[in-house]
């Protein structure tokens, strides 16, 4: 009669445990990176968003639709709130300002032809940067690294 192993040994299951234990202590920083990427990305596309949505209102009802940067105010018919997460911080702007789109969907107050907002996640110290045109219209650049990432509290 032919006897069958059947199950594995504890000394198996033992190497088997440590091999996984050394794989996601490696993969674990990355995994780390990634979901800092995810975050700063996700918050880029909320803003222009939310951007889009203000210029949209401003042609819809034909009157002035604010954009308050750094505000955690509750969102109205025509002014609208955004706020950056813990580690993903305006450079250019420390304080509070506001993007107002005309009734055309132009940008109220502008002087040059585009202006652009920097997104820096303080982890990764990369950035990605908005572009908004006087025309109103907005678009996200290629990624970059934080020039000011030494000005940015953690």
């Amino acid at each position: 009669m032919i006897k069958l192993n059947q199950g594995f040994t504890l000394i198996e299951v033992l190497i088997v445990i440590a091999i996984i234990a050394i794989v996601a202590s490696i993969a674990a920083p990355r995994f780390q990176n990634t979901i800092q990427a995810q975050s700063l990305n996700a918050q880029a596309k909320d803003l222009i968003l939310l951007l889009n949505t203000a210029r949209s209102q401003a042609l819809t009802l034909r009157q002035e639709a604010n954009v308050n940067i750094n505000s955690d105010m509750n969102d109205t018919g025509l002014d609208f709130n955004w706020q950056s997460e813990k580690k993903n911080k305006i450079v250019e702007k420390t304080t509070q300002f506001t993007i107002t789109f005309l009734p055309n969907g132009t940008v109220k107050g502008f002087n040059t032809s585009t202006t652009s907002i920097s997104l820096c996640n303080t982890v990764l110290k990369k950035s990605k940067k908005i572009r908004i045109s006087r025309t109103g219209s907005v678009a996200m650049l290629a990624d970059g690294t934080c020039t000011w990432a030494k000005k940015i509290k953690k």
